[in-house]
Formats: structure tokens, C-alpha cells, sequence
């Protein structure tokens, strides 16, 4: 695995759709994972992106520890030989 994809998501359900699919549409070659721990969110969001994106890996923390302690929990998960701590917010372009 080349890359592990780290999003920590709280209630970001306008942009984590986007953002994920971005990642599948423009990565390119690299062998990734996208690794998405939820800090609680209370608008499905989680459940959404699961269901769009049955080859990610969502972590429903139940409860919001901050974004460093959700981090460490995407680390835990990971096995890309680098970690890529990702916004839910971004959209990544092609390439």
C-alpha cells in the first residue's frame, strides 16, 4: 500500500461526498486507502459516505475526542507506507 488517506469528519456532509469521490477520480496510480473517522457527527454523514464508498474504511468514534485524537485513530488503522491527513473540505484535482 502506498498511501493511507486520513479525513477526520464532524457533521461535514456537503463536502466529505466530494471530497472522497475526488480521491478515487483523481489519485492516478498510487495503490491508496481512504481511511474516514467520524468525531460524532449528527447528520448521517458517516452513514453517507459509507454507503457511497463501500471500499473506505469508516470509523464511527460515537463522540468528538478532537482532531489529533482522530488522527491517531486513522494512524492505528493505517497500512499505506505514507499518511496523508486530508480535510474534508478539499477537493483533490486529477493527477
Amino acid at each position: 500500500m502506498d498511501l493511507s488517506i486520513c479525513i477526520v469528519n464532524w457533521n461535514g456532509g456537503e463536502f466529505l461526498g466530494p471530497c472522497v469521490d475526488s480521491l478515487y477520480e483523481g489519485v492516478g496510480n498510487l495503490e491508496f486507502e481512504v481511511i474516514v473517522v467520524d468525531n460524532g457527527s449528527t447528520d448521517g454523514s458517516a452513514a453517507e459516505a459509507g454507503r457511497l464508498f463501500p471500499g473506505a474504511t469508516i470509523i464511527e468514534h460515537g463522540r468528538n475526542d478532537g482532531f489529533a485524537a482522530a488522527n491517531n485513530i486513522a494512524i492505528e488503522r493505517s497500512s499505506g507506507r505514507y499518511l496523508l491527513f486530508l480535510n474534508p473540505d478539499t477537493v483533490v484535482e486529477p493527477g
